[in-house]
């Protein structure tokens, strides 16, 4: 699932960068819990509604079923710098896909 979101967004936003974090990389993860995957580019819109729409055209691309427990983060360079739970994930040289 990781591998088809990554081809997803790196194709949709040509050469995004696409990180894994959260409780499946801390060894955390359970049955309950989510997938959380970061996306960082240039090209994310600055919109609420433009976002929505692009994690649901990364969804479709990387046919995930309606219901699924990936949770898609967005950020620009800009954003995900600024942020310091983003700018950690960046850093870290393993959990990308």
């Amino acid at each position: 699932m990781v591998r088809r979101i990554s081809i997803a967004a790196k194709k949709l936003l040509d050469g995004a960068l696409v990180k894994v974090f959260g409780s499946a990389v801390s060894g955390d993860y359970t049955a309950s819990s989510d997938l959380d995957i970061l996306v960082v580019s240039p090209k994310i819109p600055r919109g609420a509604l433009a976002r929505a729409e692009l994690k649901v055209a990364l969804e479709k691309r990387a046919r995930l079923p309606l219901i699924n427990s990936v949770e898609i983060h967005l950020a620009t360079p800009e954003e995900a710098e600024t942020n310091p739970i983003y700018r950690e994930i960046i850093l870290k040289p393993t959990s990308g896909a």
